[in-house]
């Protein structure tokens, strides 16, 4: 398509919703300093709209292995605010990404049906 522009979207959500989203600057790479950036912003929102996690500081970030994200500096920054990671699975063909994405049309659904132990 002529004339289309990508646009990066970075969204961080919960239970209840989106956290924080924004938009990586045009041709911004998703290197160390600025995922640091994105994950102080992060943090702030956070703060401003989850009073209750950000009171008990038991919250937990789910992100891919990307070298941004496993950089030093950044792992240094989670560690610093006690921030728990949960690892990311190794890539599955039937199971990617978008399986999991916030603004799905079944999150009420999912929200109302109980999780079963078998």
């Amino acid at each position: 398509m002529a004339g289309a522009i990508k646009v990066m979207m970075i969204v961080f959500f919960d239970a209840d919703g989106i956290v924080h989203h924004e938009y990586a600057p045009q041709d911004q790479t998703m290197n160390k300093e600025f995922y640091l950036d994105v994950r102080r912003r992060l943090r702030e929102a956070v703060r401003r709209k989850r009073l209750v996690l950000w009171a008990s500081s038991h919250w937990m970030l789910h992100h891919d292995g990307a070298p941004g994200h496993t950089a030093n500096l950044v792992q240094q920054f989670l560690r610093k605010h006690g921030t728990i990671q949960i690892a990311h699975p190794p890539y599955l063909p039937d199971m990617s990404p978008p399986d999991f994405f916030p603004l799905s049309q079944d999150q009420e659904h999912l929200k109302r049906t109980p999780v079963s132990g078998h």
